[in-house]
């Protein structure tokens, strides 16, 4: 019985943490390296979010400097993830797959009503690792709520899944390896589907699985998050004796370890080069002035918030709606007297929250407010959901078109009163209509705003900041 071997190495969900990434890039190209000098078959992937657009490189460059770092380790393919599919508009996303020397797979995403895939991106790609045929098969997590907005179809994973084995099987594949950006449970169900999968390499929820998993006899690879691990498995394959019904390689044996990378130690100086171009590309793009403040606008997320209040008029007028509503952790710093740069809105409001308009009750609204002046709300860290930095605390609700009065020392749930929309007394029993970063459509992420609020509109991709940038263009124009 023959017997070969393969050696796996493989990343995911970077978020484009470039402070880790030349270390770990030093690690992937000693360890191909070393490899290759053995005779070893090596083959390299990455399992997406190598992406996030609140980083000043990403936005600044619209994601090439991640494309370009991709490139120079020679990764054999990449599938993108959330942060690449709905953090930009499909006209960005295929422009940098279609740019791309490494290629960029996604078999359950197509072209909206059409069977086609989104120009750049590929449901699979076949490569060659020593004398073996590799078939990859890219994943990617669905989005069916916020796709259409964006401009992309998709279909079942599991139909996709097949059709791809299927066909790469017909062309002669030793293995098939799915690239995955589901998230380990979805990774565990496509394992045990028995779909014909040789082997998972998956991203998305951020799982260190030191040394892999197995379900259904199908090895799962995944290595963290944050260019903290370099993943690496050492995969012994076997083909099936002369008689069998496919005659084809199996992995008999996983050997799977994460390799933590050092950041004090030796750096990768081409990925430092690439940076270094990716910095002059994007400062030149943020620096771009959009704005002329004739009065610095400061910011305390649980106290007073001049910026705050703007954004929340800048909300209320996209919608033309009665009232605009933010959280005061959306922003994390004032911006100052003067020109206003893409920079400065960037550092000021790095959330990638998106705006919506929300149709509120009186009645929530009024216990929307109480909850705005207790602590144990407004001063809640809260995690994920688009907030940057993560753990950012909550911070209270500011408001155009909404005034209130409060008793700072009452009891919690009798601490406002006087409340009104555009100088009427507020309506218990009436729906508003309120332009709002839609974070405050989600019960229990932080404010205990009832499930019962309703979302009429929401623009993809776009975020907050957006709204505001050309907010501030229409009423502080650049002074000539």
């Amino acid at each position: 019985m023959l017997h070969k071997t393969l050696t796996l190495l493989h990343t995911n969900d970077l978020h484009s943490r470039f402070d880790a990434w030349p270390a770990l890039a030093a690690l992937v190209r000693g360890r191909c390296q070393e490899l290759e000098a053995l005779g070893e078959a090596v083959l390299l992937l990455d399992a997406g979010d190598h992406l996030d657009f609140s980083h000043p490189l990403t936005l600044g460059t619209e994601g090439l400097v991640n494309v370009r770092l991709l490139e120079s380790l020679g990764y054999h393919a990449f599938v993108p993830g959330n942060n690449e599919t709905i953090r930009q508009t499909v006209a960005r996303l295929t422009a940098l797959a279609s740019a791309s020397d490494v290629p960029w797979l996604a078999a359950n995403l197509r072209r909206p009503e059409s069977p086609e895939p989104l120009p750049g991106l590929r449901p699979t790609v076949m490569v060659q690792a020593g004398d073996l045929k590799i078939g990859i098969v890219g994943l990617t997590v669905l989005f069916e709520r916020i796709f259409p907005h964006l401009g992309i179809g998709w279909r079942d994973t599991q139909e996709a899944v097949h059709d791809a084995v299927r066909s790469l099987r017909a062309a002669g594949c030793d293995l098939v390896v799915a690239l995955s950006h589901l998230g380990l449970e979805e990774d565990r169900t496509l394992a045990a589907s028995g779909r014909g999968l040789d082997l998972i390499v998956g991203g998305h929820s951020h799982h260190a699985l030191e040394s892999g998993e197995e379900v259904g006899g199908v090895p799962i690879l995944q290595a963290g998050s944050f260019g903290r691990y370099l993943g690496e498995a050492r995969l012994e394959l076997e083909l099936e004796p002369d008689g069998s019904p496919t005659r084809r390689w199996r992995v008999v044996h996983c050997e799977a370890r994460l390799l933590p990378v050092d950041l004090s130690g030796p750096a990768d100086r081409q990925s430092l080069d690439l940076l270094d171009a990716g910095r002059n590309e994007a400062e030149r793009r943020l620096s771009e002035v959009l704005a002329y403040l004739p009065e610095a606008l400061p910011h305390d997320m649980t106290g007073c918030s001049p910026l705050a209040e703007r954004v929340a008029q800048a909300l209320k007028e996209r919608w033309q709606a009665e009232i605009g509503l933010v959280n005061g952790g959306t922003m994390l710093t004032g911006l100052n007297k003067g020109p206003v740069t893409r920079r400065d809105l960037l550092e000021s409001i790095p959330s990638l929250v998106n705006p919506g308009l929300l149709e509120i009750l009186g009645e929530d609204l009024l216990g929307l407010l109480e909850e705005s002046e207790d602590a144990r709300y407004h001063a809640r860290e809260v995690w994920g959901v688009g907030l940057r930095g993560a753990g950012v605390v909550l911070g209270r609700i500011f408001a155009s078109g909404l005034a209130w009065r409060t008793h700072p020392d009452a009891p919690p749930g009798s601490r406002t009163y006087d409340v009104r929309v555009n100088g009427e007394a507020l309506d218990p029993g009436r729906w508003y209509r309120a332009g709002a970063c839609t974070l405050l459509a989600i019960p229990g992420v932080g404010y205990e705003l009832p499930s019962r609020v309703r979302v009429v509109d929401r623009v993809w991709p776009d975020l907050v900041r957006d709204v505001f940038s050309r907010w501030l263009q229409d009423h502080y124009p650049l002074k000539v």
